[in-house]
Parts: structure tokens; sequence; C-alpha cells
């Protein structure tokens, strides 16, 4: 939906630090827009354990069920994450091999993944592969801000 920048770090920190639970209001409904149609269940990136232990909350669950409550579509617990550290105590190469999450039971239908960063991809892309590998027969993924490559601009 926006670019994480200098701006868009702000609106992610206040989302997952500074527990601003008022923002998933705001931006939900521009998520929800850009959501594909024909969605059976809509579920998140989980965050790592500690953080949300620390947080108490998840930040893309809050997202997700946002999502699914404006799209009239059930939210579900479709993955997990296994003890592993945060993607962003991770450099750029780390954060391409993904946190190691699993999909937690058998799915079916068309699933649609929400997360807060799209940084290089490599969150949404497991998710994705682990929820087919699961039964779903279509998977969309959706993300609040993306990182841009380095050098994007040149």
């Amino acid at each position: 939906m926006f670019i994480y920048d200098e701006v868009g770090s702000s609106v992610i920190g206040a989302l997952k630090y500074a527990n601003s639970h008022r923002l998933v209001h705001r931006l939900g409904p521009r998520l929800a827009a850009a959501a594909p149609e024909g969605l059976d269940v809509v579920t998140w990136a989980p965050a790592a354990a500690a953080n949300r232990r620390r947080r108490g909350y998840d930040q893309g669950e809050l997202l997700a069920r946002e999502v699914a409550r404006r799209l009239g579509t059930p939210a579900r617990r479709l993955l997990a994450r296994r003890a592993d550290i945060p993607q962003t105590a991770r450099d750029r190469a780390g954060r391409a091999a993904g946190p190691r999450i699993r999909a937690r039971r058998a799915v079916s239908g068309s699933v649609l993944v929400v997360d807060d960063v799209l940084t290089t991809g490599a969150t949404l892309a497991t998710a994705a592969r682990l929820l087919r590998q699961a039964g779903a027969s279509r998977v969309g993924v959706l993300a609040l801000a993306w990182t841009p490559p380095p050098n994007f601009d040149d």
C-alpha cells in the first residue's frame, strides 16, 4: 500500500512498537480494497513468538482480522512460526532465507496472506508455498508496506 521509507517506517513502527491499534482500523479499508475477490479465508504471516509476547499482540493478525472483517470473510490462524529470530534482526541475505514457518493444518479454497512489510518477499513466498502444499487452491498475498530493492531509484 505504501513504500517502507521514512514515513512508512513511522507508520509501521507505531503499529508494531507503540501499540497503535487504531491504525489498523484506518489502514484496513485500503488493504481490503486491494484484496482479490473470491476469498475463502484470510490469514497472516505470524510474528516471532518473542515479539508477540513483548507486544502483547501480532500486528499481522490484527491487520488480517480487520481485512477479513471488512471483506466478510473468516480469519484463521493457518500458519505457525517456529522458534526463530525476528526478520528485523537479520540482514537482507538473512531475510531472503525467510522465517521458519509451517502450515498448522490442511487448507482448502482460496487464501489471502496478510503481512505488515514485504522486504525480500521470502516470508510471503514461503507462506504461499506452504499453504498450497497444505491444500489451498489459490493463495494471494497482501502487504501494508514494501521495501524497495537496493538501487531502486537509480
